[in-house]
């Protein structure tokens, strides 16, 4: 009786020894999956990186005066990738008015650029009416019919349709 428990013993110990390397053995390849899921995600943040520098977009940090050439490189890149490329190249004042908004009025491409369009194409088109009337000079050598045809619309939209004040402007 004494031979068959220590068999029984012996074969407990064995069970339990293999027990244990299983364990240690999981462990191991748990510990293993866990790096390779850090490496991963290290990765594809590494690579959506390099993904938004493949495509050649200039930064945007807010200028007015570049939004249109900014926007038309960003209609060249496909629906898909403009909303997380045209965040990513935002920069300054740009980006802090992106995180200042709500994202349900940023969630789609769509949503972004009407945001992007109000909040710069407008600042652009009355800086760029003033530098008009700023840099329009009548002369005795100027076409008054080209003159007023250059500086009508830039005065329009700086005094807002008041003729008082397009005067004045002039």
């Amino acid at each position: 009786m004494e031979i068959v428990k220590d068999e029984a013993n012996l074969e407990i110990e064995k069970i339990k020894a293999e027990g244990e390397h299983l364990i240690k053995i999981a462990r191991n390849e748990a510990e293993m999956a866990q790096k390779l899921l850090e490496l991963e995600i290290q990765n594809k943040d590494q690579n959506a990186k390099k993904d938004t520098r493949l495509i050649p977009l200039p930064e945007f940090d807010g200028s007015p005066l570049e939004f249109d050439g900014w926007i038309k490189d960003i209609e060249e890149v496909s629906s898909f990738e403009r909303k997380f490329i045209v965040i990513n190249s935002l920069t300054k004042s740009a980006k802090e008015w992106q995180k200042s908004l709500p994202n349900s009025e940023i969630a789609t491409w769509e949503l972004l650029i009407k945001a992007l369009k109000i909040k710069y194409k407008n600042e652009f088109t009355y800086m760029e009416a003033n530098k008009i009337v700023r840099e329009t000079i009548l002369t005795t050598e100027t076409n008054y019919v080209d003159f007023i045809t250059k500086v009508r619309p830039a005065v329009t939209l700086l005094s807002k349709g008041d003729s008082e004040l397009g005067i004045s402007i002039l």
